[in-house]
């Protein structure tokens, strides 16, 4: 059967009455999955779980309720981000979708476009773990990409990659390989092609799959971030607890940065009540009590080329 994948029609109908994107694209068909540059071994799994320490500077919590749970990229423009992410406690209730949706601004939260909505759980929502860890680019040539964790076969979980156009049509589809509970997931852009990898160590990554986007770069947005989300298919999740760490690198040219980012962040999917406590590049999502301490979070030990 094939697996629930995360769906952005909603979001791409919103980016529309949001002008974020703003032109009509020609479309470059044809995936390239013999390409040799994607030809690497894959990795030895590190399911160590990072230390949790006092984190530096000012943070900052908020509640997301009917939303994605993240942050999103503030950034330069830039060929290439890494979205770490680790789970710590991911207990689902239930997953379903959400119904009676009304938009409001809500300065309190993101500052942002927020959804008060009804719940409705269903069991044709649910494919196991019942959530997503979404790294979501939104490229400068109206490609919007996406590189998730959670796609359930056969009782593995994988990790994989789509790609649509501004006409929320998908234009690729692969699965990759098997992810574990942490993890690296990679997008980045070279000779006109977006690549997707994932790494389970922070040192060697396997590229699963490409597409041609043109002369492209990825670009700041709440469509490009790293977000915890539902299923697939604009589902949500309830969860019961949880507690996720989530963080967000940019390639800088010479190397990997921590990334600017922001509470938020937008895709199809959504989570039905979380909490965020933002600090630095980091996020850590907890549900029902906030948290007050983040990880140590090594720099990525790969190249994105």
């Amino acid at each position: 059967m094939k697996p629930i994948k995360p769906g952005i029609a909603r979001s791409v109908i919103l980016a529309l009455m949001m002008g974020i994107i703003s032109t009509v694209i020609t479309l470059v068909i044809g995936l390239t999955i013999t390409d040799p540059w994607l030809l690497k071994p894959p990795q030895v799994i590190n399911d160590t779980l990072p230390q949790l320490i006092t984190p530096q500077g000012s943070a900052k919590v908020v509640l997301v309720n009917y939303q994605p749970a993240g942050i999103y990229y503030d950034g330069p423009n830039t060929t290439a981000i890494a979205g770490y992410y680790c789970i710590y406690d991911a207990k689902v209730a239930s997953a379903g979708w959400l119904t009676n949706c009304m938009n409001e601004i809500n300065v309190t939260a993101y500052n942002d476009l927020v959804r008060n909505c009804d719940y409705e759980p269903n069991p044709r929502a649910y494919s196991p773990p019942g959530y997503t860890v979404q790294l979501n680019a939104l490229l400068s040539t109206n490609y919007w990409v996406q590189n998730t964790w959670g796609q359930a076969i056969l009782g593995a979980v994988q990790v994989g990659d789509e790609v649509w156009n501004i006409d929320a049509k998908l234009l690729s589809y692969n699965l990759g390989p098997i992810g574990t509970r942490c993890g690296w997931l990679i997008i980045t852009i070279h000779n006109g092609k977006t690549y997707f990898g994932y790494s389970g160590n922070g040192i060697n990554i396997t590229w699963y799959a490409s597409y041609p986007v043109g002369n492209a770069v990825i670009v700041p947005s709440t469509f490009t971030n790293i977000v915890i989300a539902g299923p697939g298919n604009l589902a949500a999740v309830n969860f019961t607890t949880t507690h996720i760490i989530l963080a967000l690198w940019y390639w800088n040219g010479t190397d990997w940065q921590p990334a600017p980012i922001k509470p938020g962040g937008f895709t199809g999917e959504s989570v039905v009540h979380a909490w965020i406590y933002v600090v630095g590049n980091e996020a850590v999502m907890t549900w029902p009590s906030p948290a007050n301490n983040a990880s140590s979070i090594p720099r990525p030990g790969f190249k994105p080329w």
